[in-house]
C-alpha cells in the first residue's frame, strides 16, 4: 500500500461535522489529517525553469495545431501554468476543449487537485478561463466515485467552484467562531501554494464589506473586527499588502461622520500604528488612503496624544498644576477645534510614559530642560501653541511667523520658548485669569470659542 492509499483510507474514516460538513481533527486522527494536509492539500509546483521550459513547449506545440503530441505527464505538471504571467496557457485558442479530454481520461485525483490549487490560487472574477476551470472540478466531483473527497466536501460546504458563490461562502465561514482562523484557513483549503492566493484574497474583501457594515450598524462589532484583524496579518506583517488600502478604508470609513466607541477606536488605533505606521510621521505608508479616513485618524492620534500628555504630567507634576490645564484643552478637543497634537518629554518624563502611551510612540524629547518637564503642542486654526507642564507659560505662534515651531520634531528647550507672538503665565487658574486670556487670543485669530463653563473643571465655571 502507497502513501496515496493511506492518505485516501484515513480520509473516509474522517469524522464530519454535520454544521458545516468540514473534518473534524480529533486527537485520534491528528497524524491521518496532518499526512492529508501536507500531501493533498499544499500541492507541489515545478520549479521556475522546468515551468518555463513547459509553457514553451506547449507554445510551440500550439503553433503548430498539434497539442495531441504532448504527454500525459506534460500536461499534468502543465496545470500549473494555465494562468501563468509570462504565457498563460488559458489565453492559447483551443486550450479548454483540449485540456477538458485530458482531465476526463485521466481521470485522476491528483491532476484535478492541482487544478484545484492553481483555480484557489489564481482567482479572479475577471481571469480568462476561471469559469472554464470550474466547471471542469464540478463536473469531476459530481462522479458517484468521488462523493468521499475531501474536496467534495468542501465545495458541498463553501461552493468554491462556483465562482460566483465561492468568495462570500468563503469569507462567512473563515469569519465563524467554531475554530482558530488558522485551522479554518487549513480546513478550507487555503493552505500551501492556495494560501493568500486569489479565492482567499477574494473572500478577503468580501469580509472587510461585511465588516463596514458591522461597523456603521451599532458598536457591537468589536469580536467581528478581532476576527478580521487576525485574519489580516501573517505574523508581523499584513497578510494582504495589495488590500492594504481597502483594509483601512473598511476600518476608518464608519467613523467619517461618527464617533467610535472607545474600545473600538483604541483596537483599530493600534492596528493601524502598527502595520501603517504613524501618520504625522510616516505619510508614505498612508498614501492612496482618502482624507475622510486619515481626518479620522488624525483626531485619534490628536485624542491619543492628549491622553498620553495628561496621564504623564499628572506623574511629574503637582496635580494643581495640570487639573485647571487639562479642563481647558479638553474643551476646545471635544468642540473639534483642535486639529493636531504633538507632546514633547523630557529625559524622566519618558521613564515614566505608561505602557499605554507607549503604544503610540508618537512623542518627541525636550533637550535641555528640567528632565521632569513636558511640552504639549497643539494646532489650532493657524495658531501653533506650546503650553509647558508645571510653571511653564502657555506661547503662541501666528501662521505668518516664520520662526513658529512645527510639530512632531525634538526641540531644546529654549526652542519652544522664543519668538512667540503671544505668552501667558499660568496665573490666577481659580478664578480663570490666564484662560480668559489665552481664549479671547485664539478666538480673535481664529474664530474658535469654548465657553467658560466648558474649560474649566467641573463645578468651578
Amino acid at each position: 500500500m502507497n502513501l496515496k492509499d493511506v492518505i485516501h483510507r484515513a480520509e473516509q474514516r474522517r469524522t464530519w461535522d454535520p454544521r458545516i460538513g468540514l473534518p473534524l481533527n480529533t486527537s485520534t486522527q491528528a497524524v491521518a489529517a496532518d499526512l492529508a494536509n501536507r500531501f493533498d492539500d499544499r500541492g507541489q509546483m515545478p520549479s521556475r525553469e522546468e515551468l518555463g521550459a513547459l509553457l514553451q513547449r506547449f507554445s510551440a506545440s500550439h503553433a503548430r495545431g498539434s497539442l495531441n503530441e504532448l504527454t500525459r505527464r506534460q500536461w499534468g505538471r502543465a496545470i500549473w501554468g494555465i494562468w501563468d504571467q509570462s504565457c498563460p496557457l488559458s489565453s492559447l485558442k483551443g486550450f479548454w476543449p483540449h485540456f477538458q479530454i485530458f482531465i476526463q481520461k485521466s481521470n485522476r485525483r491528483s491532476y484535478v487537485k492541482n487544478l484545484i490549487l492553481t483555480y484557489l490560487r489564481e482567482f479572479d472574477h475577471k481571469t480568462p478561463g476561471i469559469e472554464h476551470a470550474a466547471r471542469l472540478i464540478r463536473e469531476f466531483i459530481a462522479r458517484e466515485d468521488n462523493r468521499d473527497w475531501l474536496w467534495t466536501r468542501r465545495h458541498e460546504s463553501l461552493h468554491l467552484f462556483d465562482p460566483d458563490a465561492a468568495p462570500q461562502a468563503l469569507a462567512r465561514f473563515l469569519l465563524g467562531f467554531e475554530r482558530e482562523i488558522a485551522q479554518a484557513l487549513i480546513d478550507a483549503g487555503c493552505q500551501g501554494v492556495a494560501e493568500i492566493g486569489g479565492m482567499e484574497r477574494s473572500a478577503f474583501v468580501e469580509g472587510l464589506n461585511t465588516l463596514r457594515r458591522q461597523l456603521e450598524s451599532g458598536p457591537s462589532a468589536m469580536a467581528l473586527l478581532n476576527r478580521v484583524l487576525a485574519w489580516s496579518t501573517k505574523g508581523d506583517r499584513l497578510r494582504f499588502e495589495m488590500l492594504r488600502i481597502p483594509l483601512a478604508e473598511a476600518l476608518l470609513s464608519p467613523w467619517h461622520a461618527a464617533p467610535a466607541t472607545a474600545d473600538l477606536e483604541k483596537t483599530i488605533l493600534r492596528f493601524m500604528l502598527k502595520h501603517f505606521g504613524d501618520l504625522r510621521i510616516t505619510k508614505k505608508a498612508w498614501l492612496g488612503i482618502s482624507e475622510p479616513s486619515q481626518r479620522v485618524i488624525r483626531r485619534w492620534l490628536t485624542k491619543a496624544s492628549l491622553d498620553q500628555f495628561i496621564e504623564v504630567v499628572t506623574k511629574v507634576a503637582e496635580g494643581n498644576h495640570w487639573k485647571y490645564r487639562k479642563a481647558f484643552w479638553m474643551g476646545y478637543f471635544d468642540r473639534g477645534h483642535i486639529e493636531e497634537a504633538w507632546v514633547l518629554f523630557g529625559y524622566d518624563a519618558r521613564r515614566i510614559v505608561h505602557r499605554a502611551a507607549e503604544e503610540i510612540k508618537g512623542f518627541g524629547t525636550i533637550h535641555g530642560g528640567q528632565s521632569n518637564h513636558c511640552v504639549l503642542m497643539l494646532k489650532i486654526g493657524g495658531l501653533t501653541i506650546a503650553d509647558w507642564s508645571h510653571n511653564g507659560s502657555c506661547r503662541i505662534w501666528m501662521e505668518n511667523n516664520k520662526r513658529r515651531p512645527d510639530l512632531y520634531l525634538n526641540y531644546r528647550a529654549d526652542e519652544l520658548r522664543m519668538n512667540a507672538d503671544f505668552e501667558q503665565p499660568h496665573r490666577g487658574s481659580e478664578q480663570h485669569n490666564w484662560q480668559g486670556s489665552v481664549a479671547r487670543f485664539i478666538q480673535e485669530q481664529t474664530g474658535a470659542w469654548v465657553h467658560m463653563r466648558d474649560r474649566m473643571p467641573r463645578g468651578q465655571a
